[in-house]
């Protein structure tokens, strides 16, 4: 490999802008190079370091292939260019990349993280739908060789729609972009991972007969009629229901106040029940606002009344109504804890305001 040292002196220049620079000319693996420099005597040492080095390092060449002499010093010369050395460069790699960690090694360290930020039991649920992959992976694999395809064929093979396929990929992200932040993994695998376009669904909501079957159903379940009418009247989220006690309702002002503890955005909202729902709430004379199995109790009380059940219909209808009892998007978004674009593209016409004025006597 032929390579020319810098020119004898500084070339004098001007730069864009009209300063007067001063320039060095070198090339290397047949690359021409030049840096500039303000100072003439920044200039002057540079060449001075470029010599020594392309003196030293061409007695180290020897040894090389011409390949191999090209990458080294177009690496060196485009660190340089960064303003460090390749000394600072490893020093930095070797902190950020201990021993190569497996697959066995990484997920305790990951759970552990996640649980010490204080991460709710149901968000820690969600993390060990990844278990499955990681055992058919191996857990001898080292982490950094998880594939993007890896992750896209589990996710296909155990998910049943768009939603679930985009749910698995986004728990996996949240793995390897840990990873990814701790200088285990180089990237993110799953942030390579194409996913699908979902069409927006009507949110399904119920009718007022639906409701009042719901409603006389649960006239012998306190606890479920309690549930029901913190759902429906007040929009709030089961599992945020299942965190409330009787000292965060307040008769007088119909408010169900939700501290950052309770909501699952974790900032305090306060929400006020709709129509007389607040009395009724009291009259059920409830030990708790919440039965201990709520899934298993939706389920038979749906089972009962012969209603398609899906999954947040109570709070879908109870947000419905509010945008005709409120009509401000920006109040009906402080009610559920949500913005109001939200709201309006989900909720916005879903029910006329005759139905909501039946809604409001149910109770």
């Amino acid at each position: 490999m032929k390579t020319k040292l810098p020119s004898g002196i500084p070339v004098p220049a001007t730069d864009q802008n009209g300063q007067r620079v001063w320039r060095i000319y070198y090339s290397v693996a047949g690359k021409s190079k030049c840096r500039s420099f303000q100072d003439v005597s920044e200039a002057h040492q540079f060449q001075k370091e470029l010599k020594v080095q392309f003196i030293q390092l061409g007695n180290t060449f020897d040894v090389l292939s011409p390949k191999q002499r090209r990458v080294i010093m177009t690496t060196l010369l485009e660190i340089e260019e960064h303003g460090t050395s390749l000394n600072h460069v490893w020093a930095f790699w070797k902190t950020q990349h201990t021993k190569p960690l497996t697959i066995a090694d990484a997920w305790p360290k990951f759970l552990e993280a996640k649980r010490s930020r204080g991460l709710r039991p149901s968000t820690l649920k969600d993390f060990a739908m990844l278990e499955p992959f990681l055992e058919q992976i191996g857990p001898k694999t080292l982490v950094r060789l998880i594939k993007p395809s890896q992750i896209e064929d589990w996710a296909s093979k155990n998910s049943k729609a768009p939603r679930s396929f985009i749910k698995l990929v986004r728990v996996a992200s949240s793995f390897c972009g840990w990873l990814e932040k701790q200088g285990w993994m180089d990237e993110n695998p799953a942030k390579r991972i194409e996913l699908p376009k979902v069409d927006q669904r009507t949110p399904q909501i119920l009718t007022n007969d639906q409701l009042r079957s719901c409603l006389a159903y649960a006239e012998s379940k306190p606890f479920l009629k309690s549930f029901l009418l913190l759902a429906v009247y007040a929009g709030i989220r089961p599992t945020e229901i299942c965190r409330l006690e009787w000292k965060h309702v307040c008769r007088e002002t119909g408010h169900v106040k939700l501290d950052g503890d309770v909501t699952k955005t974790r900032r305090r909202r306060v929400v006020t029940m709709l129509g007389n729902s607040v009395e009724a709430l009291f009259k059920t004379n409830s030990v708790s606002l919440c039965p201990d199995r709520y899934v298993y109790e939706l389920g038979q009380m749906a089972k009962s009344t012969g209603i398609s059940w899906q999954r947040d219909c109570l709070r879908h209808t109870a947000a419905s109504h509010m945008v005709n009892v409120y009509k401000s998007m920006d109040e009906v978004a402080l009610q559920l804890g949500n913005s109001p674009e939200v709201v309006r593209n989900h909720y916005l016409g879903l029910v006329t305001p005759t139905e909501t004025e039946e809604f409001l006597t149910l109770v």
